[in-house]
């Protein structure tokens, strides 16, 4: 049990620890306990990040716009644009 608490300890990122625990087939432990192995919470393994609003996507395109066509523009313009 070390030394796959070890190997395990290796392994980098969340996501790839998620996606170590999701395509096992070896069943021999429990999601449960390969969680704790992984120091990880089982509520982690579950989540399914949401994408952002529409409505937010647009805003961040028209900043991305203004910042590039008046790269010296500070946060004052940048609100007062957006206000507009």
């Amino acid at each position: 049990m070390g030394l796959l608490k070890k190997k395990l300890e290796e392994v980098g990122s969340v996501g790839m620890k998620k996606e170590l625990i999701l395509s096992s087939e070896d069943k021999s432990l429990s999601i449960r306990q390969q969680c704790q192995l992984m120091n990880i919470t089982r509520s982690s393994l579950y989540y399914k990040p949401i994408g952002e609003k529409p409505e937010n996507l647009e805003i961040m395109q028209i900043m991305d716009k203004h910042i590039l066509e008046e790269p010296t523009a500070g946060v004052l313009t940048m609100q007062s644009m957006l206000l507009d």
